[in-house]
């Protein structure tokens, strides 16, 4: 699947893609900031990634604050992490769990999920806890892609090799 890790400030996540059970020589993005939110899926919701962030973000047209409501891609394995750049309040949908479940820092999901956040409350950063998990889950590797939510405006964001 992935590894998506929060630690309150950075948002990271690996850009292996694993398909049928083999690891995928392409790398993918699985991060996207948009409108004060900062975006990471994983699993088949990566596919839908820009309809579940228009899904989201709907709301705010009209000037309303945007609402979470249940996610419609129930029944399609995935998870969806939403971060507000204001509040740092972060918000989960699973395909487990379609509605906002909310979460706080530190917080990782994913196949390396309890590896990154052992790693995060070991004192690490979000990306250096999706380093670590690259190297011992192997539904996870490739660079690290990151946002620093002190900038959600892009300027921090970035990709890591990983080693």
């Amino acid at each position: 699947m992935t590894t998506i890790a929060y630690d309150g400030r950075y948002l990271a996540a690996d850009t292996l893609g694993v398909r049928s059970g083999n690891r995928s020589e392409h790398v993918g993005c699985k991060l996207e900031t948009r409108d004060g939110y900062a975006f990471a899926t994983g699993g088949f919701w990566g596919h839908w990634r820009a309809d579940l962030i228009r899904w989201f973000i709907e709301p705010a047209k009209d000037g309303v604050k945007p609402v979470a409501k249940h996610c419609p891609t129930t029944g399609v394995e995935g998870v969806m992490l939403v971060v507000e750049a204001d509040t740092r309040h972060c918000s989960v949908f699973t395909h487990e769990a379609p509605y906002p479940d909310p979460e706080v820092a530190p917080f990782a999901i994913g196949t390396g999920g309890d590896i990154a956040l052992g790693a995060m409350g070991a004192g690490l950063t979000a990306m250096e806890a999706v380093a670590l998990a690259a190297r011992w889950d192997l539904k996870t590797g490739g660079p690290i892609d990151f946002v620093d939510l002190e900038f959600l405006d892009g300027s921090a964001r970035g990709r890591i090799p990983w080693a």
